[in-house]
C-alpha cells in the first residue's frame, strides 16, 4: 500500500525588489501604530459610552482580537499570486474608509447603550444578556476595520518571505517592525493625540494615515 500524496500548496510566483520589501515592512510598522491608535481610541470611546473602563477594555479587546483573527483567516484563504503590494495598499485604504464610515455611529453609542438599559429589565438574571447585547453593539462598529487590519500583517509576511531561504529572518523583521510601531502608536495616542485632538480627530488622523 502507498500513502496518497497531498496536493502541493501553490508557491508564490511574485518576486519583489529589496526596495519594495523595505517599503512594505515600514508600511506595516505604520499600520501597527495606527492599529494601536484605534485600539486606545476605541477603549476611550467605549469607556465614555459604558461608564466602565474595565468593561470597555474587555469589549474592545474581544472585538479587536476577533477581527484580527478573522482577517488573518480570510487572507489565508485567498490565493494571491500577483499584485500583492496593490492588495496591501487597498486593504489599508479600506481600513481608513471603514473607519470614516463607522465614525458617524460613534456619537450614537451612548444613546444606544442607554436605550438598551431602558429596554432590558435590570436584574441579576438579565445582566449577562445585557452585557452580550452591549458587546454586539461594540462588535458591530469595530469588526469591519479590525478584519481589514488583520489581513495586512500576514500579507506583508508573505511579501517579505518571497525568498524561502530568508523566511525566518524576514518574518521576524516584519513582526518586530509591527510591534515597534504598535508601541509608538500607544504612546503617541495616549500622550499626544487624544489630549490634543480629541476622539473624533484622533480617529480621523488614523484614517488619513491608512488612506495615504
Amino acid at each position: 500500500t502507498t500513502l496518497a500524496e497531498s496536493e502541493p500548496e501553490p508557491q508564490m510566483t511574485e518576486t519583489f525588489t529589496k526596495g519594495e520589501i523595505n517599503m512594505a515592512v515600514w508600511a506595516i510598522a505604520l499600520s501597527g501604530a495606527v492599529a494601536m491608535l484605534y485600539e486606545v481610541a476605541w477603549t476611550r470611546l467605549l469607556g465614555l459610552a459604558m461608564g466602565s473602563s474595565s468593561n470597555a477594555f474587555a469589549m474592545m479587546l474581544i472585538t479587536f482580537i476577533m477581527g484580527i483573527a478573522v482577517g488573518a483567516w480570510l487572507i489565508g484563504r485567498i490565493r494571491i499570486e500577483r499584485n500583492s503590494m496593490n492588495w496591501f495598499a487597498w486593504l489599508e485604504i479600506l481600513v481608513g474608509v471603514s473607519i470614516i464610515l463607522t465614525m458617524f455611529t460613534y456619537e450614537r453609542l451612548p444613546y444606544w447603550f442607554a436605550k438598551l438599559a431602558n429596554v432590558i429589565e435590570r436584574s441579576s438574571e438579565n445582566y449577562p444578556f445585557y452585557q452580550v447585547m452591549r458587546g454586539l453593539l461594540s462588535f458591530a462598529v469595530m469588526i469591519i476595520p479590525t478584519t481589514f487590519l488583520g489581513m495586512t500583517l500576514p500579507l506583508v509576511s508573505r511579501i517579505s518571505t518571497a525568498e524561502l531561504a530568508r523566511t525566518g529572518g524576514s518574518v521576524g523583521r516584519v513582526f518586530s517592525f509591527n510591534t515597534i510601531g504598535a508601541v509608538l502608536g500607544v504612546v503617541l495616542t495616549g500622550l499626544w493625540a487624544l489630549p490634543n485632538l480629541g476622539l473624533a480627530r484622533t480617529f480621523a488622523l488614523g484614517a488619513a494615515l491608512n488612506i495615504c
